[in-house]
């Protein structure tokens, strides 16, 4: 398909700016086009130059020596297309995404684009993709909280470690991703001392997401019944993320091998995979399945039998 004059001329625009994230997000409009038609190697490498420049974006933001135990920079490099949700799921990202991108916009008539989002599922359904995702889309650091780190036993430590992380958050526009945020934000009970702590450290986490806007908020848990029921009413948006369905399986299943380069008599013959399990056991699932054919000769069918995962045309 190639590129467009539209979009050559915006490369060239950008590289007059130095506006870096248009540049990006154009690239990766191309690498989609190019994967979309079956140039899989072009937006292959397209997709590979995106992650090295991404990986040195990462060293751009320096981290703060006091706020190291607390946060590392990840990578972020993701597509949005690389995440199997339900389409209201989808939407609501890319609507945070356009808003983020528009604020300008938006803060002309005093309103601010949604950038917290609580997101709640079981392991392995996307959550901490999202991150990722938000994090590749808008051009940002992605910054991850850990937040088992942050809880300390003596008194006062917690507040003290959040107001490290808060300060981080205020001076360094990024992408802020709380994983496991239960840790922090499940209910108290407050006839118990330590709990009363941290019910104080609670209120002040409530007050400071409330008024924070310095890049996108990322909440995310296994455990949404556990959380506080004031946390909710912080957030822009609180999402589910669920299990694949059996299509969604075999699709993410399909995807795998194709990233290897294999896709033996699979694309037409298998359209539902009867598994169970999160999105991220089924792409292990499916490199497993990979190296047994390279290294083994084993059909992939066979390694499903194995595993007693059934499937269907």
């Amino acid at each position: 398909m190639g590129i467009t004059f539209h979009e050559f001329y915006t490369v060239l625009d950008c590289h007059r700016t130095g506006d870096l994230q248009r540049l990006w997000q154009v690239a990766r409009q191309v690498a989609a086009k190019e994967e979309k038609v079956g140039h899989q190697k072009t937006a292959d490498q397209l997709k590979a130059l995106i992650q090295q420049a991404g990986s040195r974006g990462m060293q751009e933001l320096p981290l703060p020596k006091e706020a190291q135990p607390f946060v590392k920079l990840a990578n972020p490099s993701c597509a949005i297309q690389e995440l199997l949700a339900p389409p209201f799921v989808v939407n609501k990202l890319k609507e945070v995404i356009h808003e983020f991108r528009n604020r300008e916009q938006l803060q002309i008539y005093k309103l601010r684009p949604r950038c917290k989002l609580l997101l709640y599922g079981p392991p392995g359904v996307g959550k901490t993709m999202t991150a990722r995702i938000f994090a590749t889309e808008l051009d940002l650091p992605l910054v991850q909280v850990m937040t088992a780190k942050l809880v300390d036993s003596h008194l006062g430590g917690t507040a003290r470690n959040l107001t490290t992380v808060f300060e981080l958050m205020e001076s360094r526009q990024a992408v802020y991703l709380f994983d496991e945020c239960d840790a922090l934000f499940a209910r108290r009970d407050h006839s118990q001392s330590a709990d009363r702590e941290m019910a104080r450290t609670l209120s002040s986490i409530l007050n400071f997401i409330e008024e924070w806007s310095n890049g996108i908020l990322v909440a995310a848990t296994n455990s949404f019944q556990t959380l506080d029921p004031a946390m909710h009413r912080r957030f822009d948006a609180v999402l589910e993320y669920a299990l694949p369905t059996p299509a969604q399986a075999a699709q993410v299943f399909k995807n795998t091998l194709q990233d290897c380069g294999l896709l033996p008599d699979l694309k037409s013959t298998m359209s539902e995979l009867q598994c169970f399990t999160s999105q991220a056991e089924i792409r292990q699932l499916a490199l497993d399945a990979a190296r047994a054919l390279v290294l083994y000769r084993v059909p992939i069918l066979t390694t499903l039998e194995e595993r007693q995962v059934t499937w269907s045309e």
